[in-house]
């Protein structure tokens, strides 16, 4: 019950900042600034931690905050911070901003799109494969590429919920099923 209430409650903080942002036209500015929050608390997993202590004050959590993007994020964006902090909502902060992020790609019709490959892909292969999704994805496609080896070959596409597997790995887990499940001619 705790999660459901926490993602109500991300989502209305950052339902809050994404109107405010728009009328203030800083939308785009707050949206990079977002997305910096979010790489920033990827990368550095005991930020997490920080914001979840009941251990350390709000106070200092805020004066944390206020250190890492004082200049890297417009006044708006670190006001808000402050005051998600301010609020004790900071255990949430990561679910703000995450919400904030997909509240802005869903308006603007901004869709992720995953492909794991079996190599690295140059730009020409990424443009097509841009190309053959634009009739089915009304929108801009940001495409994410994952190099995964055990693949072997081919690629395994993510979009929503959706996955489409051409990967020779599954392929091959196919045939092994196919021929532990029908021996094929027993009688010679």
């Amino acid at each position: 019950m705790k999660i459901i209430r926490h993602k109500v409650l991300a989502q209305r903080y950052a339902l809050a900042l994404y109107e405010i942002a728009d009328s203030s036209g800083l939308l785009e500015e707050v949206f990079e600034d977002m997305q910096l929050v979010d790489r920033v608390n990827i990368e550095n997993p005991e930020l997490k931690r920080v914001w979840i202590s009941p251990i350390i004050p709000p106070s200092k959590k805020r004066n944390i905050l206020i250190a890492l993007f004082k200049d890297k994020i417009n006044d708006i964006s670190l006001t808000f911070l402050t005051l998600v902090t301010d609020k004790a909502r900071e255990i949430i902060l990561h679910e703000i901003v995450l919400s904030f992020i997909e509240i802005y790609r869903q308006i603007h019709h901004i869709y992720e799109v995953r492909i794991k490959v079996a190599a690295p892909m140059n730009e020409e292969n990424k443009a097509r494969i841009i190309e053959k999704l634009k009739p089915v994805i009304k929108g801009t496609i940001e495409l994410e590429v994952e190099v995964d080896p055990r693949l072997i070959g081919g690629f395994q596409l993510f979009f929503d919920d959706y996955l489409y597997d051409a990967s020779l790995l599954k392929q091959l887990k196919e045939l092994k099923k196919e021929f532990s499940e029908n021996l094929f001619v027993t009688q010679f």
